[in-house]
């Protein structure tokens, strides 16, 4: 008898706390459950997806992640149930549970494109639940939970449209046992591993302070995570790495970290607070420096302006501390209102397209040398010692030093987020145009 198989899409977000707890760990555990009592096959690796982080109500981390797998399709009603209440039972433990507010959707079937445009959405913007409900329920065999709105929907159901084509980098999870416990990663081995994966992990260290970057600081179960541009090369950082406590296991997602996907391109117009995106334009005001060291300016396109500021923590803030009126700039990160200013374009990246090195201003006069000055748009010069007129419009060119030079600025690696490119990604982006089942090892 033939098994006829049904292709299955899970999303799930916000089962975590500030107390404990992991969406990805719940994600890891749901997916070894999967295998072992549905003969799940994985289409696609556990899919890790960050989601707008300007948004002010985001989940800790801003990460949902949505499972891929093809399975007996006379398993399908039986697992969708297996499933909520898996991931209902694992919320119902965590500390202070009244702070999360889960999401799971389940499709039957390749998602329609109502999921692919939800997640631009949600990586961009903010996504009033409206929206959430109508893709719901117009993408055809669609299960949720709750049945009502939760905040998690969103994550749940935006990682389910994280579909081809896209960047992606991969992240290695290890997850630990003691969730009470300082965590204990041998620091030399970190070090190793960074030496022997250069160029194909990153953000493993901190350059300056020698810290480790792939420890977080919560109790979740996290142990560490290593973010890298292939499969192969994490696990090779696996067999380097060194861990000295107890640990549950360890899987391979697939993610949109560090790829700049949030980094649309908008107007300065248009742009308003809770969005993420990129303007280019000239900077129109002088720099101003703000108690606590950020730095404001003004930045037009043809369509109107917007202020761009930086904080001194991202060292971008330096760079706007030297823009002059004039220059060409592209400014990427997401938009805050501040009181008092309006939309603000907080500074995660700084392309500095066209800096002049020189000033233009009127000539001496010949006769008594001092400085001109201008009779208008078409009124020539007059030296306003000494009377001398001269017609037309005419300007001497001077050099002048600048303390900053066209390029790309970045802050440095301990103050990335999640969805930032670090600069060893730019050229070596990696396309996905389409669904790959995983091809080595990717969970334990």
């Amino acid at each position: 008898m033939n098994v006829v198989f049904t292709e299955v899409h899970v999303g799930i977000d916000d089962l975590d706390s500030p107390s404990g707890g992991c969406t990805t760990h719940a994600a890891y555990r749901l997916a070894k459950e999967l295998i072992n009592r549905y003969g799940a096959r994985f289409i696609d690796y556990p899919n890790l997806v960050r989601l707008n982080p300007a948004i002010p109500f985001k989940t800790r981390g801003n990460g949902a992640v949505a499972l891929r797998f093809t399975m007996p399709e006379s398993e399908f009603s039986k697992a969708s149930g297996f499933i909520i209440e898996f991931l209902t039972n694992y919320t119902e433990e965590l500390p202070h549970r009244p702070e999360t507010e889960p999401g799971i959707v389940i499709v039957k079937g390749r998602p329609k494109k109502e999921f692919r445009t939800l997640y631009l959405k949600a990586l961009t913007d903010y996504v009033p639940p409206d929206i959430v409900m109508d893709a719901l329920r117009e993408s055809g065999d669609v299960t949720w939970h709750p049945s009502g709105w939760s905040r998690g929907l969103v994550g749940a159901a935006a990682a389910v449209g994280w579909l081809p084509p896209h960047d992606h980098t991969y992240e290695l999870l290890i997850y630990r046992l003691n969730c009470g416990s300082e965590r204990c990663v041998d620091h030399d081995s970190v070090i190793t591993m960074d030496k022997e994966t250069r160029g194909e992990t990153f953000l493993n260290i901190d350059p300056e302070s020698g810290r480790v970057l792939i420890t977080p600081g919560g109790p979740d179960p996290v142990l560490c995570g290593v973010r890298g541009s292939r499969p192969e090369v994490l696990l090779k950082a696996l067999n380097i790495i060194k861990v000295c406590e107890p640990i549950e296991g360890w899987a391979i997602f697939r993610t949109n970290q560090h790829t700049d996907a949030h980094h649309v391109v908008r107007e300065a117009s248009s742009i308003r607070a809770f969005q993420t995106g990129c303007i280019s334009g000239t900077v129109s005001s002088k720099p101003i420096t703000l108690e606590g060291g950020a730095t404001l300016v003004k930045v037009c396109d043809s369509s109107g302006c917007v202020h761009v500021a930086s904080f001194r923590e991202s060292r971008l803030s330096i760079v706007l501390q030297h823009v002059r009126v004039g220059d060409v700039i592209k400014v990427c990160g997401s938009a805050k209102f501040w009181e008092g200013i309006g939309t603000v374009l907080q500074a995660e990246k700084i392309v500095l397209r066209y800096v002049p090195r020189y000033v233009t201003r009127n000539p001496r006069c010949p006769v008594c040398g001092r400085r001109l000055k201008s009779l208008g748009r078409s009124g020539g010069l007059k030296c306003v010692g000494c009377g001398f007129r001269v017609a037309g419009r005419w300007v001497e060119y001077v050099t002048v030093e600048r303390d900053v030079e066209e390029g790309l600025y970045l802050p440095p690696p301990k103050s990335f987020k999640h969805l930032m490119k670090p600069l060893d990604r730019y050229g070596h982006e990696h396309l996905c145009t389409e669904l790959k089942a995983p091809w080595t090892e990717w969970i334990r």
